[in-house]
């Protein structure tokens, strides 16, 4: 029986397999052709649209690429890249820093707050849809032994299209002073426990670099905390300062910043717009070497201090409670 079914199947493929052979020659470009079209196609989808992930999010428009430093971001100043991709050709997208906009949210077991975004945070690079970003965090989410302090949520909108990166920032553990807080007792805010308490001043260290002329330029960042712990603004003269119900607490009416390099003699800052002061040490430092700056801030004609309380007048530097007391390291050595 097994025979005569091979004997049928043979006589029932033998035509189809004369045909072949005799158009093999003529149809085999065809079929490599196709299957190197198939090929292909599988491939650049594969490689033109990429998953979501930590570093990669999609809005309806736009794919956004979170680029942080080797090292990780810290406490402080801390910067990053976002590269900016049109989500149907895969092209970067140029002009758009003017329309992203960062709103880091610090979520805790107990509490959320904000920190401070200057408002010059997002400079377009050199590269076509790459942005450098800059945001002080004001405090760490992962402490020195490795555990969550919370979680920072970076909320990045580009043109109102919404994504959110959960980057780990890490506490900073240089030498270098990051931020020094002061305040004055005659400038109260409500916190966040329904009583009253100074508000805070971040003076943020912007870094050390070398002057344009001779000796060196350090550069500070200036932001007060509004009620409520949301919201960062930078200090300049005509910054309002809001409470939660929306009306105005504080005018800055005149802003001071005044830098030493020895606590006796003082020279004033150049304060923009956006927050930062910028003051000249006489000193040329060279790449990795350590200063000792001291800023002294007076707003609205009333001195801060480290303590809220009226300026001690010591004539140590260091002890004096009227001055901010940085260590900074001249940029250029990799630190």
């Amino acid at each position: 029986m097994s025979n005569v079914f091979a004997a049928v199947m043979a006589v029932f493929i033998w035509p189809f397999s004369v045909v072949y052979r005799k158009l093999k020659p003529a149809i085999a470009p065809v079929i490599m052709l196709v299957s190197a079209i198939a090929l292909s196609s599988c491939g650049s989808s594969g490689s033109s649209t990429p998953a979501d992930s930590d570093t990669l999010k999609s809005t309806s428009s736009y794919r956004v690429e979170l680029v942080t430093p080797d090292m990780g971001l810290t406490n402080g100043k801390a910067r990053f890249q976002l590269k900016i991709t049109d989500k149907s050709s895969g092209l970067p997208v140029t002009g758009l820093a003017s329309a992203v906009t960062l709103n880091p949210v610090m979520e805790m077991s107990t509490m959320s707050h904000g920190t401070a975004v200057p408002p010059d945070a997002v400079q377009e690079s050199s590269t076509a849809g790459t942005y450098d970003c800059t945001v002080y965090f004001v405090m760490a989410s992962v402490d020195a032994s490795g555990m969550s302090m919370g979680t920072w949520n970076l909320n990045v909108a580009v043109n109102g299209e919404e994504v959110t990166f959960t980057p780990a920032v890490q506490m900073y553990m240089g030498t270098d002073t990051q931020r020094i807080i002061l305040r004055s007792n005659d400038d109260m805010t409500m916190g966040t426990d329904g009583t009253m308490s100074a508000r805070w001043y971040h003076v943020y260290n912007a870094g050390l670099v070398p002057g344009e002329t001779h000796g060196s330029a350090f550069t500070v960042y200036i932001a007060a905390q509004e009620e409520g712990l949301m919201h960062f603004p930078a200090i300049t003269a005509g910054t309002q300062l809001l409470g939660m119900d929306g009306a105005v607490q504080k005018t800055i009416d005149s802003l001071l910043v005044e830098i030493s390099a020895d606590g006796a003699e003082w020279d004033p800052m150049t304060c923009s717009s956006n927050g930062q002061c910028e003051g000249h040490m006489h000193h040329a430092y060279s790449a990795g070497e350590q200063a000792t700056a001291y800023i002294r801030v007076t707003i609205n004609g009333v001195t801060y201090t480290t303590d809220g309380g009226a300026a001690n007048n010591s004539s140590d530097p260091a002890s004096n409670n009227a001055n901010a007391v940085f260590t900074a390291t001249m940029a250029g050595s990799g630190m």
